[in-house]
């Protein structure tokens, strides 16, 4: 198991060294027993990643557009900046040189010390681009299945190369793969719909192969005597020189990454998951035992992996599950649950449930988190627990429906919004302290400091009210569109500096407004937002492809995040991290904002609704909670 989700891998076919990167930046180095050679972490995100066959020589596109050279320790050996747009590479057998493609079909040779040794154009971008060991020939394949051999030769200056074109094919079909014999007598091209097809070093088509599925990878041993095939469908097969298929089997999911020991004695395969699975082809070859799951202490580079734990079904089916609500409490350590039929339950951090919740009225499922305090409410009917005596109180208040709630019970009490026009404060124990009928539609309600309430309007407005409801005679705040809005983190006494922050997300303008509303500081987002929220002392601001910026409450930027495909959810993390719950076909992954994960599992069931905190995140499986840890504990 890789540390975070699989990127790809590549094989070393003389030392049988295999090479792996996965989506955390980590780089990998396995001998042929699937034990750790050395391991190593990219400065940036890692885009393509080769090894010569000799394994001398190793070679990264990484974040920013830069070409790095490691040598077989993964050690560094030259860094500078790879041309401009460039997308993949390849290595040669004995790692003198390296080919890089670009956007722009401008390919360029470097040597090993990371200097320029030539550069050669292609009509269209290349996709695919490798050496041929055994021959001074270049093979690539851009979109729509060109195919194009180019002849090397050394350049004028010493130490350089030229390429000159020698034949070109088109094949009308995307590819899939392109990975070629030692002699470059087989050329193999995956065309997925279409096959495998089959060239020669001189261009000439030999025929397909056709496996009866989408071929997406397939990749000859050395010699050419097999070829190891995988298709989209989840198979995998070994077909001799003449197509015939020697052996097949079905796994899990299409594998991200497909190698084969230069003399066909062994493939290794790599799922999106992390896993990397090798599989003996020859009897003779000595077994290495394997577990059939995934655990803790299976490699060194497994420590990221976790099991819940505790789990408990609280739901009939995974439907079910999906319409729950999730929240957790960092302090006591607490999650609740409101289920489909609006039961509510709190559990500790060890799974015990703590007393009986209630069955709440009406619908909706809403759940808000307080310092010892958790709310849960629908549109008629709101229910607290106390997480210090755990106890459940249920207000009694006439409610209809309940469209907003913010709670600070233990200073403030309840702020309730009901028809999105009718906003009120009352205790927890069910008393109104006031009510107010407003003009407009509220948009988004907070709590402040010393009794505030503040809400935002489907008009732009942003209004404060006292303790006692009563509005202050300066005008409100208006924008030209409705705002988002948070509490700004704040000191337990005295009167902070700034009480609130406000975000315009077309304008793209976050602001910081004291207790009066006047703005303290002004700043720009770098694109429109969807969704702000505070998570300890910073603000978060996310944009609908999963970019999340992160301020201070003085309006400076503090960290960011890449896109991320939804869902996922922000949380607070140990020493003080920004953390991202978020799935991923099977996968529960949580990483800092920089990618780096921190943790991950491998679920069989569907995930449903998740949640997290400072210790840890709760999420539905199928039909059942699990809780997981940041750490693990000794």
């Amino acid at each position: 198991m890789t540390e975070a989700p699989l990127s790809g891998c590549a094989l070393a076919r003389e030392t049988s060294s295999l090479l792996a990167w996965d989506e955390s930046r980590q780089l990998y180095l396995f001998n042929s027993d699937g034990q750790a050679i050395a391991t190593e972490r990219a400065p940036a995100p890692i885009q393509c990643a080769r090894i010569s066959d000799d394994g001398s020589l190793v070679a990264l596109l990484i974040g920013g557009n830069r070409l790095v050279l490691l040598n077989s320790n993964l050690e560094p050996l030259s860094e500078r900046a790879a041309p401009p747009g460039a997308t993949i590479l390849d290595v040669d057998s004995h790692g003198r040189y390296i080919v890089v493609a670009t956007r722009q079909g401008e390919n360029h040779f470097f040597t090993r010390h990371g200097k320029s040794a030539g550069r050669f154009t292609s009509r269209q971008p290349l996709t695919h681009v490798r050496f041929i060991p055994a021959l001074p020939l270049v093979i690539g394949a851009a979109g729509y299945g060109v195919l194009v051999c180019m002849e090397l030769e050394g350049g004028k200056t010493p130490g350089t190369l030229k390429a000159s074109p020698l034949w070109e094919e088109r094949l009308m079909s995307n590819l899939g793969a392109l990975e070629s014999t030692g002699d470059g007598s087989m050329i193999l091209t995956s065309c997925f719909n279409l096959g495998i097809q089959r060239y020669t070093a001189k261009g000439q088509n030999e025929g397909s192969y056709h496996l009866g599925g989408t071929v997406i990878l397939a990749v000859p041993d050395f010699p050419g005597r097999c070829i190891a095939v995988a298709s989209q469908e989840g198979q995998l097969a070994i077909l001799n020189r003449s197509g015939n298929v020697r052996w097949r089997t079905e796994i899990e999911c299409p594998p991200l990454g497909l190698v084969i020991d230069a003399l066909g004695r062994y493939l290794i395969y790599g799922l999106p998951s992390g896993e990397l699975i090798r599989l003996n082809l020859d009897s003779t070859t000595p077994k290495r035992p394997a577990s059939s799951q995934p655990s803790e202490s299976s490699t060194s580079a497994d420590s990221t992996f976790r099991k819940a734990a505790w789990k408990i079904q609280l739901a009939k089916s995974a439907d079910e599950a999906e319409v729950s609500v999730v929240a957790v409490q960092a302090d006591p350590e607490r999650v609740a649950v409101l289920t489909k039929g609006n039961k509510f339950r709190v559990f500790d951090s060890k799974g015990k449930e703590c007393g009986d919740g209630p069955e709440l009225r009406g619908i909706g499922r809403i759940l808000r988190v307080s310092k010892e305090w958790i709310a849960a409410a629908t549109d008629r009917q709101i229910t607290l627990h106390n997480s210090h005596d755990q106890s459940f109180h249920q207000p009694d208040l006439d409610l209809v429906q309940v469209t907003h709630l913010a709670i600070r019970p233990e200073s403030y009490g309840m702020a309730i919004v009901q028809e999105r026009d009718r906003i009120g404060r009352a205790t927890v124990t069910g008393r109104w302290v006031w009510r107010k009928d407003l003009k407009r539609p509220v948009e988004d309600l907070v709590i402040g400091p010393h009794g505030l309430t503040a809400y935002t309007t489907d008009d732009g407005v942003f209004q404060i009210l006292d303790a006692a409801g009563e509005e202050p005679s300066r005008p409100p705040f208006r924008a030209d569109e409705p705002l988002l809005l948070v509490d700004a983190p704040h000191p337990p006494t005295g009167t902070p500096t700034v009480a609130f922050i406000t975000l315009s997300r077309h304008a793209q303008v976050l602001r910081g407004h004291a207790a009066d509303g006047q703005i303290r500081w002004e700043s720009p987002t770098a694109w429109e937002a969807w969704q702000m929220q505070r998570i300890g002392d910073r603000i978060a601001v996310l944009a609908p492809d999963g970019k999340v910026l992160v301020f201070d409450q003085d309006g400076h930027i503090t960290e960011q995040g890449g896109p991320l495909d939804p869902p996922f959810v922000l949380t607070a993390g140990p020493s003080g991290s920004l953390l991202r719950l978020h799935k991923r076909d099977k996968q529960i992954l949580c990483s800092k904002l920089s990618g780096l994960t921190l943790w991950r599992s491998i679920s069989e069931e569907p995930i449903g609704p998740m949640a997290g905190d400072l210790w840890g995140a709760a999420l539905f499986q199928g039909p059942s909670l699990h809780c997981y840890r940041h750490s693990v504990r000794p």
